[in-house]
C-alpha cells in the first residue's frame, strides 16, 4: 500500500483558530482573532486565467472585546470583522503570542484574506478602480467580471500553519 505524499496547500486545507485571544490594549480591551484555511468552493480561474479548484482559501477575521465583555457572550464589543488595523494597538501580549508572530499574520491577512475574489487579474493595475481598469492584454478579461483566486505561495501557507499549530491549543485565558 502506497501512501500519497500531501502538499502543503492540501495539508493546510481544515485548519482553524477561532476566537484566540491575542492580547490587550493600553486600556485592557482583549483582541481575538479567528483564522481559517478552506477549501476553494467549485471551480474558476486564479488571476492568471488558468483553471482551478479546491485550491486553499484563507479567511481571516479579528474581534476587539472590552475589557468587561466576552467573545463568547457577545458583550462588550468595540469592533470586529476587518480590523486589521487595530491589531497594531496591542501592547500586551497573551497565549504566547509575540510582536514578530502578529506582524507575520497581519502581512497574511492584508495580502490573503479571502484570495477567491480578486477582481482584477495579474495583467491589471490593481490599484484602479474595476469598473476603470482597462481589459486585460492577454485574455480580452473585464475586471469584475468574475472572481479571481490568488494562489497562495507555499512558504506563506507553512509559515500560518505553523501559527494555527502553534496557538489553535491556547486556552483563552486572562491577562493577569
Amino acid at each position: 500500500m502506497s501512501t500519497k505524499e500531501l502538499s502543503i496547500q492540501e495539508t493546510a486545507q481544515g485548519l482553524a483558530l477561532k476566537d484566540n485571544l491575542i492580547g490587550r490594549d493600553v486600556d485592557g480591551n482583549k483582541y481575538h482573532l479567528s483564522v481559517e484555511i478552506k477549501p476553494m468552493q467549485g471551480a474558476g480561474l486564479d488571476v492568471n486565467h488558468q483553471p482551478v479548484s479546491g485550491a486553499p482559501v484563507i479567511s481571516i477575521s479579528g474581534a476587539i472585546v472590552s475589557k468587561y465583555g466576552s467573545v463568547q457572550y457577545d458583550r462588550g464589543w468595540i469592533r470586529s470583522g476587518q480590523c486589521l488595523d487595530s491589531f497594531s494597538d496591542i501592547t500586551q501580549f497573551t497565549n504566547r503570542w509575540s510582536a514578530g508572530e502578529l506582524s507575520d499574520i497581519l502581512a497574511i491577512w492584508s495580502a490573503y484574506h479571502l484570495n477567491e475574489l480578486n477582481s482584477h487579474c495579474a495583467h491589471q493595475d490593481s490599484d484602479i478602480k474595476w469598473d476603470a481598469v482597462e481589459p486585460c492584454s492577454v485574455t480580452g478579461y473585464k475586471a469584475g467580471s468574475a472572481w479571481l483566486y490568488a494562489p497562495i505561495p507555499d512558504n506563506v501557507l507553512i509559515n500560518l500553519t505553523g501559527l494555527i499549530i502553534k496557538h489553535r491549543s491556547d486556552s483563552v485565558k486572562a491577562i493577569r
